[in-house]
């Protein structure tokens, strides 16, 4: 049994013009889907940003129009990428050979890093509007002390139009993964299926196949909406001694910075270098990239 899951399968140089069909082998049987004629693309007018109504979010938007071909329904996908730091400027360097901690030399390498990530599909319907035109719908939203803001944020939007058959049944699957389906939803298994299995015709199959031709839209966003959070100091602490430097480095610390930090006794306070997990001045190991995508600035 195959897992639940979208695929996207490039169709470079397709045309409305002609029709297509999916082919799928799987194990020793053949799939195949309907004749599908691919939609038209719609147009991105603009991709927008700004701040909630309470001015605590960053809000995308888009601004879509299906055109004199939309069907009505548009669907919505993104990816983002964003530059952003570690959570401290490292600015000492631990030399395992002696196991002594002296000043860093230059900038440490990985403190700038980027990041990606990207999304389902948003379902929009103007069908039952005067207007193939949607102005400035959101499509997405993040924390303005999130670290999408601290330098440099892109995000590429695509969008399909979609036919009212595949609009409604990604947006049943889309209810029921939520478990938000009403008594009504049919079941997965009850949904009509747009392609079947040549070698068993008696195989029931789950699924939807559609064809559409897709437009993108890219965007960037400054730093003008971020709020800085503070870094939390409480994955940190300054060793009582050199002896054990080792034993810090073996459990994933490193030497941060000069800083002070609160003591055992309350109220008071240590100053000395202090050291932290890898993560707080690596953004490569925080789970980004030091690779600069070729489309960035």
């Amino acid at each position: 049994q195959v897992p639940s899951r979208s695929v996207e399968i490039p169709m470079e140089n397709a045309s409305p013009e002609h029709k297509y069909r999916m082919k799928a082998k799987v194990g020793d049987k053949v799939y195949y889907s309907d004749w599908l004629e691919p939609t038209a693309p719609p147009v991105i007018e603009d991709v927008s940003f700004g701040l909630s109504q309470d001015s605590t979010r960053v809000e995308v938007a888009v601004t879509v129009n299906g055109g004199e071909r939309g069907t009505g329904f548009i669907g919505i996908s993104f990816d983002e990428t964003w530059e952003f730091h570690s959570d401290f400027l490292c600015q000492y360097y631990l030399d395992t050979l002696d196991w002594s901690v002296s000043p860093l030399m230059g900038m440490y390498p990985n403190y700038w890093c980027w990041k990606s990530s990207s999304s389902g599909m948003i379902l929009m319907s103007y069908a039952e509007l005067t207007t193939t035109r949607l102005e400035s719908r959101v499509v997405h939203t993040f924390g303005r002390a999130s670290d999408r803001n601290q330098k440099l944020y892109s995000i590429n939007v695509h969008a399909v139009n979609l036919s009212e058959d595949a609009f409604f049944y990604i947006s049943n699957v889309g209810r029921i993964s939520e478990m938000s389906g009403s008594l009504f939803s049919p079941n997965p298994g009850e949904m009509p299926s747009n392609f079947r299995c040549e070698t068993d015709p008696n195989q029931h199959v789950e699924g939807y196949v559609t064809a559409s031709i897709a437009t993108s839209f890219r965007a960037f966003m400054g730093g003008e909406y971020y709020t800085y959070p503070s870094p939390s100091l409480s994955s940190l602490l300054i060793p009582e001694d050199e002896e054990s430097y080792r034993s810090l480095y073996d459990t994933g610390f490193y030497p941060v910075d000069r800083m002070t930090l609160p003591a055992v006794e309350p109220g008071e306070t240590v100053t000395g270098i202090a050291w932290g997990p890898i993560r707080c001045i690596d953004c490569v190991v925080a789970g980004g990239s030091n690779k600069k995508p070729d489309y960035w600035p």
